[in-house]
């Protein structure tokens, strides 16, 4: 016997005004799956079910536009991306469907035989096997794609056996019968079966529902259990580095995965054969590309061929990204579902896609930045790391001629600075090496600092892009000699800091002379 419960969503606009029917494109979310659920837009008589209290219901369409429809199909399709279901618009496709697998969602300006309600459902009515339709009232909701989408996918989770999630205090006081979440629209959170029209994220639940406080409703089990068998999806990503899928490398890097379960962890493999960089963004099934209407904040990991961490890229947004350089090597990317400070882990999950570039490149980037400058005979470095790096070691090295390096000292993590004091003035090259948590290694470029024995003029040199940034006391000239004495160059210096690029791409000793009123200095530098 039937247990007749019916369960309405909340209303929260009466502002009615007339709508153009648009032609209701055709949509299969999966054409493998037998379930079906119905987003009938287009309208239907319906007769001889328990809505019947007052005979037939001659349901008008839906008064949306194509463009909109489109809209609430791909959000309500998201929200079921990972069950066993087809998420249509085609008729044929629910005739085809077994009686007691499929649910008809009637979107509708006809809702004066009910009365004023969002929408409307007889919770558990999917698996009856009578035609039993839900409701949702697309004028009442003010023909707005967010509010009707929440709407469908709230009543079909009604029939599909679920309670509303409901909001009680630390005493098991009712607070209110919907779960509101929390947060605002662009950055909130709510449960579909409470009430999500206001917030861009809405995921399924675990929580008390509307029974008691100690009524605890999964809301994931409800619909994929019994009777309803609409089993979670079979998991399409390997979980592993064993059984990691392939990721194609290119310029242009297209993959598609979808996180099924709070515990699916995806992992694709990455092989670079050359130094390579690689460019990519990790986003959630969403309507509009970005966010809205998204079920699945994401995180996103670097690993080495052994599975330890590089990175870990865990933005304030629902996507993440990654933009790195690799050596030649085997790699692993790892996609899961997690939650933030408004998204609870359980019911972050759903479909993600993958789209980047990676193309061979010359320049090798680090996540380490040093800088220095000199005043007399002392060499003054700074650095710093990119925030995702959780240090362990830092070490300074230091070297003559800029190829053999030996360490100069160690720091804990925290450590952004060091002052290098010498006996003579003299050129050094430095670098900083950082080790992370996963043991990896990361280095700085090589920069040099000369030694020029005055308090008032300093030299910083950079091999990487031959520069020189010259401080200078007072306004002057220079000149530039290379070791057998030719000049390369010569120009003005300002009073204050000067940048200089040196021309050409000789390498070795190179003598700079500055004048100015201090004298005639002469500084030596290196290009390695």
């Amino acid at each position: 016997m039937k247990k007749i419960f019916v369960f309405t969503m909340l209303l929260i606009s009466t502002r009615s005004f007339t709508q153009t029917q648009g032609t209701v494109p055709i949509f299969n979310s999966d054409l493998t799956s037998n379930p079906v659920i119905l987003i009938d837009f287009d309208g239907h008589y319906v007769t001889g079910t328990p809505w019947n209290w007052n005979g037939p219901i001659n349901a008008a369409p839906s008064g949306l536009s194509n463009a909109v429809m489109k809209e609430i199909i791909a959000s309500v399709a998201a929200d079921y991306r990972i069950f066993q279901v087809n998420i249509t618009t085609d008729p044929s496709e629910y005739n085809a469907a077994p009686a007691a697998s499929r649910m008809r969602v009637i979107v509708t300006t006809t809702s004066d035989w009910y009365g004023s309600a969002g929408g409307v459902a007889y919770v558990g009515s999917y698996s009856w096997g009578d035609d039993t339709p839900c409701w949702v009232f697309s004028a009442l909701l003010s023909y707005d794609a967010k509010k009707i989408a929440e709407a469908i996918s709230h009543e079909a989770g009604h029939t599909l056996g679920l309670q509303h999630q409901s909001k009680y205090d630390s005493l098991c006081n009712k607070l209110g019968e919907y779960n509101t979440g929390s947060g605002n629209f662009t950055s909130g959170w709510s449960p579909i079966m409470g009430v999500s029209y206001y917030t861009n994220v809405s995921t399924w639940m675990k929580g008390s529902n509307t029974i008691s406080c100690g009524t605890v409703q999964d809301d994931i089990a409800t619909i994929a259990g019994y009777p309803n068998n609409l089993t979670i999806r079979t998991d399409d990503v390997g979980n592993t580095l064993s059984t990691a899928k392939t990721l194609t490398l290119g310029a242009a890097i297209s993959a598609d995965g979808v996180i099924s379960t709070i515990s699916d962890k995806d992992v694709f493999a990455v092989t670079t054969t050359t130094l390579t960089r690689l460019n990519l963004t990790v986003s959630p099934e969403s309507v509009d590309g970005v966010e809205k209407s998204a079920n699945l904040n994401i995180k996103l990991s670097l690993l080495n061929k052994n599975g330890a961490v590089i990175k870990a890229y865990t933005p304030a947004s629902l996507g993440a990204s990654i933009d790195t350089t690799l050596k030649a090597a085997r790699y692993f990317l790892l996609v899961e579902g997690v939650g933030s400070s408004y998204i609870p882990d359980y019911g972050s999950v759903g479909k993600y896609m993958i789209r980047g570039s990676a193309v061979a490149t010359s320049s090798l980037a680090t996540p380490v930045s040093l800088t220095g400058t000199v005043t007399g005979t002392m060499h003054n470095l700074q650095w710093s790391v990119e925030p995702d790096i959780i240090v362990t070691d830092v070490e300074v090295l230091q070297s003559a001629d800029g190829k053999s390096f030996t360490p100069v000292q160690h720091f804990q993590a925290g450590t952004s600075e060091f002052s290098n004091h010498l006996a003579k003035p003299s050129t050094i090259y430095y670098q900083v090496k950082v080790t992370d948590d996963a043991e990896i290694e990361h280095y700085s470029k090589v920069i040099s600092l000369s030694g020029i024995g005055s308090s008032e003029l300093s030299v910083l040199a950079n091999a990487a892009d031959r520069s020189l940034r010259i401080q200078m006391p007072d306004a002057g000239d220079y000149e530039i000699f290379g070791s057998n004495g030719q000049l390369y160059q010569r120009g003005k210096l300002y009073m204050g800091t000067n940048l200089v690029y040196v021309r050409g791409n000789q390498k070795g000793i190179f003598v700079m002379k500055t004048v100015s009123k201090s004298g005639l200095i002469p500084i030596k530098f290196i290009f390695p």
